[in-house]
């Protein structure tokens, strides 16, 4: 097997990821140690918030690339639309994610729902969503790319 070579840019990517990942375990747990069970509902209200964030951003994203895949690659739409999506996955859609992951997980804590299984099920579809969201992300990447070469 070859190595794939390392660039400087992969080295950010994979950071990126592991903070990603982590971002939602440290809302949770700071949470945990730090908000009275008082607050349940305020999160909970939260956590619906963030998840509507989510899913409406990701929409928008997809919707943007119907729109994308009809420019003349290189035109100056082409690139303006490729900086919205970016600015739309980073600004909107990442910070939602990691909301609904972390303060979900709170919820599910705080609900001692960790062993039933209406809540494997929903882990399950927002796994599945997580994963499309990564999609999203190479996908916006890649126009990137192609509309400003490097």
């Amino acid at each position: 097997m070859r190595a794939v070579a390392e660039s400087p840019g992969t080295r950010k990517v994979v950071v990126r990821a592991a903070a990603g990942l982590a971002a939602p375990l440290i809302v949770a747990g700071l949470l945990g140690f730090f908000a009275p069970a008082e607050i349940y509902l305020w999160i909970k209200a939260g956590h619906l918030i963030a998840a509507t964030g989510w899913m409406g951003g990701m929409l928008g994203v997809a919707y943007l690339f119907t729109f994308h895949a009809q420019t003349v690659p290189g035109s100056s739409e082409a690139e303006r639309l490729a900086d919205i999506e970016q600015q739309a996955m980073r600004l909107i859609v990442n910070p939602a994610m990691v909301l609904t992951w972390g303060l979900g997980l709170w919820l599910a804590w705080q609900g001692r729902w960790l062993s039933d299984g209406w809540l494997h099920a929903k882990l399950l579809v927002v796994t599945i969503l997580s994963g499309m969201q990564g999609g999203l992300l190479a996908a916006a990447a890649v126009t990137l790319v192609i509309v400003k070469p490097m």
